[in-house]
């Protein structure tokens, strides 16, 4: 039995891809930065969310200003925007990292180019549905349950390799893999 009304399967679809663009796929916590820092990583699939509390130091009970914000960008780079909240690109820091988190950039990388492949191919089937399933080998349902499955695939592996990043990266906790799954499977049946 399906989960879906086949009726329905590509409005489900094109939803459940536009929710997957927004929805985190990953969210973690470290208090093992620079200078012991807090660090709140909030993953998408196109971008990192961090959120950032650089630790004070304090000598004689007068704040110093010993560079940590700059410690902090030079080890999980990004760009401000505003405060203590930076946006990371996952392709921006394949060259800056090594080991496992070169490993879950790499799957993070791939898993954004197809997390956005399925974006473009949700908004052409609301516009031009007709047009979408001349043209794709298999049906736009099955099409967009592969990527998903794909997604899923991909940043299980991003998640692992996170983990074990000496804890640097904090222990992720894969909110959006899991539903990732869950929207694979029940497109897949619908298809």
């Amino acid at each position: 039995m399906a989960w879906i009304d086949a009726e329905y399967a590509n409005e489900v679809a094109v939803l459940t891809t536009w929710l997957g663009t927004l929805l985190p796929w990953s969210v973690s916590f470290t208090d093992e930065a620079p200078a012991e820092s807090w660090l709140y990583f909030v993953r998408i699939a196109a971008f990192d969310l961090q959120i950032r509390f650089p630790t004070e130091v304090t000598v004689d009970g007068s704040v110093v200003d010993a560079g940590v914000p700059e410690m902090l960008a030079a080890e999980y780079g990004g760009v401000s925007l505003l405060g203590n909240v930076h946006l990371v690109l996952p392709p921006t820091r394949l060259g800056s990292v090594a080991g496992p988190a070169w490993t879950a950039y790499l799957l993070w990388t791939a898993a954004m180019g197809v997390s956005l492949a399925l974006l473009v191919l949700s908004v052409l089937t609301y516009a031009r549905e007709e047009m979408v399933a001349r043209r794709l080998p298999i049906g736009y349902v099955r099409a967009t349950a592969i990527g998903f499955g794909l997604l899923t695939v991909l940043l299980s592996g991003a998640t692992v390799a996170f983990s074990q990043s000496d804890g640097a990266y904090g222990l992720p906790v894969p909110i959006g893999v899991v539903l990732f799954g869950v929207f694979a499977i029940m497109l897949w049946r619908a298809s």
